[in-house]
């Protein structure tokens, strides 16, 4: 496994402009791109399958992709289905970790955002509002010709917790099929 291939592949170049977040938003959340969510699939999800113990000594970016691998490929692979959110806990427990550390204050705007978005797609209450907190942070560093990218962040964010405090779930993953027995991994323990 390399991780610079899953980092590489998930933010290109990255570039502090508003072209780079309107040319990455559309691969990254709008469904539109089956190109993405099938590499996503062919090439990085058998990760999952493969990965028997948590890599050590990692570089920030690196780490980062290992976020993205519990977090974003299952979401992609597995649109509308119980397993893309079956390695969440993992991802939210690799982003506690990175928190106040230096690997957090090493990475982009945007690598940012992927690192705090384990805790936006957590159920549990305080780990929504750390991720209000976190994504407030972000808007607030922004640059000024970012800032409508960031608010929009922010904005998801209050949208998740605001779901959290009401109904205590994700109401929408409740249409979601369950087909956790076909085998989408083994769960490693961090």
């Amino acid at each position: 496994m390399n991780w610079q291939d899953l980092h590489r592949f998930w933010f290109g170049d990255i570039s502090l402009t508003p072209e780079y977040y309107e040319r990455q938003i559309g691969r990254w959340f709008m469904q539109t791109y089956p190109k993405f969510d099938w590499v996503c699939e062919h090439q990085f999800a058998p990760w999952l399958h493969e990965l028997k113990s948590m890599p050590e000594n990692l570089f920030p970016r690196d780490y980062l992709a290992l976020i993205l691998l519990f977090d974003q490929i299952p979401r992609n692979t597995f649109r509308n289905d119980k397993r893309a959110v079956r390695y969440d806990q993992l991802a939210q427990k690799l982003t506690l970790k990175a928190l106040g550390t230096e690997l957090e204050t090493s990475l982009t705007l945007p690598e940012r955002m992927f690192l705090y978005l384990p805790l936006e797609h957590s159920e549990n209450l305080k780990l929504q509002e750390l991720s209000v907190e976190k994504f407030f942070e972000l808007h607030k560093e922004a640059p000024k010709d970012l800032q409508s990218w960031t608010w929009d962040c922010l904005d998801y964010a209050l949208e998740h917790q605001k779901m959290i405090k009401q109904f205590g779930r994700f109401t929408y993953r409740d249409s979601w099929a369950d087909t956790s027995s076909s085998g989408a991994g083994v769960l490693l323990s961090i």
